[in-house]
């Protein structure tokens, strides 16, 4: 999916064509304008219109568009065919839904989307988003003719919102990301996740809340019969979004749990493509063709060059929206070669860590000799949970505090029981589009045919039912990938060194033979050297590449007067007078490609301005 935009305003067509071009992102993108009545519509995809397409209803005229995609079982594709309406058969299910029932719609539906309908009868437009907020949907002067768009810029572009929120600046410096509803734009807001805002006839914004999540878990709940069905939910999830029909799929694979999983779901791994990024040959490249070869599934290997995270630094802020960092574009770069390979879906095991591993809670790694362990135990409420910081200026820290204390507000930060810790994780993660990676599944929503398996109903169904404590140290997790991944019970986890679902002692003690390797050998266990920019895993070593790469410091250079201005309003220093990898030195490189990311989107931004 590329993305949409829809008024009830009149678009002039230059301001469509710019859209149009704003939202093709790789080279198969095809737009579709609608105009009928007050709505003038844009929507871009590059995959099948005979499957993801719109519809229309020859009876009614109403019509439904999908951003993202709806989750369907084979019985329901075969009803969906055989409906009297025109069109994509994913969304001829959602039209009959909001035809038959439009009181519950889009209940029915699961999957990461955003549905589009308009009903021409009287002409009102209704946008559904889904439960958690994997597909964004931006709205601009939430009033009786709005403008909704699936990028933010796109959508401000189109419409000229002008007026920053640098509050929303001044967070995604100090904390990696923005909170919802708020954009860099102060007239944009994102809609909530779980409802559908419905304009009738030129009247004001009706919005109905269809799902508010729940903590349900049962206090007898082992680890082991949650393991069990979570493996079912897993298998379920893939094998909907490798149906034959749906075309070859491809799999973002590495060395860890979560993407294995996925791999040995689906409906014929075999007829998967699993694809592995890496800098240099290491050990998460070797594990992720052992993986595939059991599987049966063909491995590409796609190198990244050294200068990959700056050469890609502009294309992944013009993509993303600019909001998060740059060092988490992982895919930029390489997106034409993804691409070119032809997979009509798109999967990763991402949100593993956030729904069933634990990410979102409070917690600090254990520690053996004043070493970190591979293993974590709960500590207090805490405001940094997981992205590293960076202090702001005033009176921005100040706005930020406000903003954060609103957010949270209504929770006891004195419960520490499941459920209090299980409603701080919720309020962190929903809508998951905010969380602080953002940046790498937005590159694959927008740019590639991602379908996320964690937004899958039994998933989330099963998300409210396992409390934090069977979440920490992979307790129930574990125990579904060794279910799901038999065929493979003995090809290590990447991040652990050890087979999957093994003890906690045993966890500790692949861990300090690690230790002792390195300690001896100045190498690590796969035999690559301990310094430059290669690591183990899956992602550079990033601050060995901020520090050489020929290229960032370029993407620091002002371009725009203005960058300067605003950069140095929220952090309270001349930033752009000292070099990039000074930065890195003094602040980390975390914090400082964020500042790098922020003024990439000043420069475009007021460039486009000018």
């Amino acid at each position: 999916m590329s993305g949409f935009l829809f008024s009830l305003r009149p678009l002039p067509p230059a301001v469509r064509d710019h859209a149009a071009a704003s939202l093709t992102f790789v080279d198969g993108d095809r737009s579709t304008p609608f105009e009928n009545g007050p709505l003038s519509a844009l929507s871009v995809r590059s995959d099948s219109d005979a499957l993801w397409g719109p519809a229309r209803d020859p009876a009614t005229d109403v019509r439904v568009w999908l951003g993202g995609r709806v989750a369907l079982d084979e019985p329901e594709w075969a009803a969906a065919e055989r409906l009297p309406y025109e069109g994509g058969v994913a969304c001829r299910a959602v039209l009959n839904e909001f035809l038959h029932a439009p009181e519950a719609f889009p209940s029915r539906q699961g999957g990461a989307f955003a549905l589009i309908v308009w009903d021409p009868r009287d002409e009102s437009l209704h946008v559904a988003t889904d439960r958690m907020g994997y597909v964004p949907v931006y709205a601009w002067s939430v009033a009786d003719r709005p403008a909704l768009g699936s990028h933010p810029d796109v959508l401000a572009a189109a419409v000229g919102a002008a007026d920053l929120d640098r509050t929303t600046m001044a967070e995604a410096l100090a904390y990696g990301r923005g909170l919802a509803p708020h954009t860099y734009y102060r007239d944009v807001r994102e809609l909530d996740p779980g409802t559908v805002t419905a304009w009738r006839g030129g009247g004001a914004p009706r919005t109905r809340t269809y799902w508010r999540p729940q903590y349900a878990a049962d206090p007898g709940a082992t680890a082991e019969a949650l393991g069990e069905e979570l493996a079912g939910a897993i298998t379920a999830a893939v094998r909907r979004r490798t149906l034959p029909r749906l075309g070859r799929p491809a799999l973002m694979l590495s060395g860890g749990a979560d993407s294995r999983a996925v791999l040995y779901a689906a409906h014929d791994p075999a007829r998967v493509t699993s694809v592995t990024l890496y800098g240099e040959p290491n050990a998460e490249l070797d594990l992720s063709r052992a993986l595939a070869e059991r599987a049966g599934s063909t491995h590409v290997a796609l190198r990244r060059s050294f200068e990959h995270y700056g050469l890609g630094a502009a294309d992944a802020v013009r993509i993303t929206g600019g909001m998060w960092n740059v060092l988490d574009a992982h895919y930029t770069a390489l997106i034409p070669e993804i691409d070119a390979l032809g997979a009509e879906t798109v999967l990763t095991g991402c949100y593993a860590d956030y729904l069933f591993k634990g990410l979102t809670s409070d917690r600090r790694k254990r520690t053996l000799f004043g070493r970190d362990l591979p293993l974590y135990e709960f500590r207090p409420y805490g405001d940094r949970w997981y992205s590293p910081g960076r202090s702001v200026a005033e009176p921005w820290r100040a706005a930020v505090r406000a903003r954060r204390a609103a957010h949270f507000s209504g929770l006891d930060r004195d419960d520490v029981s499941d459920a209090g810790r299980w409603a701080y994780e919720l309020r962190r993660i929903r809508p998951v589009v905010r969380e602080a990676d953002a940046s790498s599944r937005l590159l694959l929503q927008r740019a590639l045919r991602w379908d996320p398996i964690f937004a899958d109903r039994d998933l989330i169904d099963l998300y409210q039912r396992v409390p934090p404590s069977l979440k920490l140290n992979g307790q129930v997790w574990e125990r579904a990938v060794a279910q799901i991944c038999h065929g493979a019970g003995d090809v290590v986890d990447n991040n652990t060194q050890v087979r999957i679902g093994v003890s906690d002692t045993r966890k500790m003690l692949g861990f300090l033979y690690g230790v002792a390797y390195r300690k001896a050998f100045r190498r690590d266990i796969d035999g690559s050297p301990l310094d430059g920019t290669a690591s183990r895993g899956s992602w550079p070593n990033f601050r060995h590449y901020v520090r050489r790469s020929d290229v960032l410091p370029r993407l620091w250079e002002p371009a725009a007067p203005e960058t300067s201005e605003v950069l140095d309003d929220l952090l309270g220093v001349s930033v752009l007078d000292r070099p990039l990898p000074e930065w890195s030195d003094r602040a980390g490189e975390h914090p400082t490609l964020r500042i790098a990311t922020l003024k990439l989107w000043l420069d475009q931004h007021y460039g486009a301005s000018a």
